[in-house]
């Protein structure tokens, strides 16, 4: 564990592909091994992925998490506005999470190229900076998952 990962707070139980195959998409299950714990900035990867991955209001416990950006992609017909509510969807998970301060910036690789549509492959990538309660400066790549947060 790094020097960054012991200030920042969180310890959680591992999360792993049901099918590695297809990724979380699939959904998640408990690791049961030895090394079945994650802390720092792997739990904080791993609470942003299971955001990332659940339908908001589909937990009947917590109605408010999980990530809305389905709605954007199923009702805006203009590329632009489809892009900035991914973008403001993304923003609310951050948000949510109490180990973030603040969000620095929310990117999406290719956003200065003209507007076109969505690509077919329906995969969401992400670049997310932001300041953790740590005071640590950390990027997260969102791939349909946080696939590093450094």
């Amino acid at each position: 564990m790094s020097a960054t990962s012991a200030k920042l707070p969180g310890r959680a139980l591992r999360l792993v592909p049901v099918e590695p195959g297809i990724g979380p998409a699939a959904g998640l299950d408990v690791d049961l091994s030895a090394a079945g714990v994650v802390e720092g900035d792997a739990a904080l990867g791993q609470a942003l992925m299971l955001a990332m991955v659940t339908l908001r209001g589909s937990d009947v416990f917590a109605q408010g998490f999980g990530f809305a950006g389905l709605a954007a992609l199923a009702a805006e017909t203009d590329p632009v506005l489809r892009r900035e509510r991914l973008r403001l969807a993304v923003i609310d998970v951050l948000r949510a999470e109490p180990r973030i301060r603040r969000i620095l910036s929310v990117r999406f690789p290719g956003e200065d190229a003209p507007p076109r549509a969505m690509p077919g492959n329906r995969l969401l990538v992400v670049e997310a900076e932001f300041e953790t309660v740590a005071g640590t400066r950390q990027v997260g790549l969102l791939q349909g998952e946080v696939a590093d947060v450094r």
